[in-house]
């Protein structure tokens, strides 16, 4: 268990990834429940990031909700990164010192 006591309740994935998009999460933190949490390919290289949900407002995107902090968001990327990467995909997890997430083929 982590530090924030971080559940992902669910993941759906899409069938066929629409640029760099393979799934959304539902995430419970604090009592409160997260969903919309996209769940992206990295551009040019193995491995995964996430996005939280925004609303287009005229020609800006707000953010509908994020993490108030860097600690809070890590540990959000590190419980739907590691749920997905453990159940849908044939990637085993590494974590480097930045936080990036980065997968290796099995």
């Amino acid at each position: 268990m982590n530090k924030f006591n971080i559940k992902v309740v669910d993941i759906k994935t899409l069938r066929i990834p629409v640029n760099g998009l393979v799934g959304f999460a539902v995430v419970k933190y604090a009592g409160l429940i997260l969903s919309s949490i996209g769940i992206y390919t990295l551009r040019g290289c193995d491995g995964y990031r996430i996005t939280y949900p925004t609303k287009k407002a005229g020609q800006h995107d707000i953010n509908v909700y994020n993490p108030y902090d860097r600690e809070l968001s890590q540990a959000i990327e590190s419980a739907v990164l590691d749920h997905y990467i453990a159940n849908y995909t044939n990637y085993n997890v590494k974590t480097y010192g930045s936080g990036n997430f980065r997968s290796t083929y099995q």
